[in-house]
């Protein structure tokens, strides 16, 4: 970590995505969400938040977010966000004082495990070296590539319209996509994960439309063909899901019912 004090060394320890309670400032409450922070170990102190995370090459990794306190030796004691997300959705490069363009790198190591808050299936950690125009390709690809590039556009309407009204306070598109158990081709025990992250790799034909409707929806040129719907669920679903009681769908495509009366 380079700081205003010093360059500091630091260890990776853990992926982390969970919500975040600070102390006096809403009791109660959840005061906002980290997704896919990672835990490190630093010598970090307060003020030291927006420094920049450098690894043993001089690229640049993330910006370090607060340290955490009482924890036990060699644990994480402090949390960085990942700069490439937020490079990838501003379109964006970081320059240095010199002029010079920053390398960027988003290592995943071997030995980090995700951390989850409740009990269930945590979304994959393989995200992490994947652009957000990517990880969107992926959700359509996952969702609905049996459903044509109508299926895939109103999966895409849905996550532009949590994108737009900041659903679950997800800022970005790729935040949306990763939400926790909100889109289930995401979670570990998905038979067809290792199969979405792939295609991402070599691309099929249901993966480059998916591209196309990724890239109108970062542009904000997607159609909305859901009337604005946040919500839908299969209709080979045994149960519908909790949410959907006493609810009815705003329009129906191919085999996803869309809701948009759902807080």
């Amino acid at each position: 970590m380079r700081s205003h004090r010093a360059t500091l060394p630091g260890r990776l320890k853990v992926y982390w995505s969970g919500p975040v309670d600070i102390p006096g400032l809403s009791p109660g409450q959840t005061d906002y969400f980290l997704d896919e922070a990672i835990g490190y170990c630093c010598s970090s102190q307060a003020g030291d938040s927006g420094a920049a995370i450098w690894d043993d090459q001089n690229r640049l990794m993330g910006m370090h977010i607060a340290g955490i306190e009482g924890v036990g030796a060699g644990q994480a004691n402090a949390l960085y966000g990942p700069i490439r997300p937020v490079l990838d959705t501003f379109r964006v490069s970081p320059w240095l004082r010199s002029g010079n363009v920053a390398a960027l790198d988003a290592p995943r190591a071997p030995a980090l495990a995700a951390t989850v808050t409740r009990s269930g299936s945590a979304p994959s950690t393989n995200s992490t070296d994947l652009t957000e125009l990517e990880i969107i390709a992926c959700t359509l690809w996952g969702e609905a590539r049996n459903q044509g590039e109508e299926g895939m556009r109103a999966v895409a309407s849905v996550i532009s319209n949590r994108w737009r009204t900041g659903y679950r306070r997800c800022a970005t598109a790729r935040a949306v996509c990763l939400d926790p158990w909100q889109f289930s081709c995401w979670l570990k025990t998905d038979p067809n994960l290792p199969r979405m992250l792939a295609v991402a790799r070599k691309p099929d034909g249901p993966y480059r439309q998916a591209l196309r409707l990724a890239e109108e929806l970062l542009q904000r040129t997607l159609v909305d063909i859901t009337r604005g719907a946040r919500h839908y669920y299969a209709v080979s679903m045994r149960q519908p899901p909790k949410w959907a009681r006493g609810k009815y769908p705003c329009v129906v495509i191919g085999d996803h019912l869309f809701f948009n009366d759902v807080d």
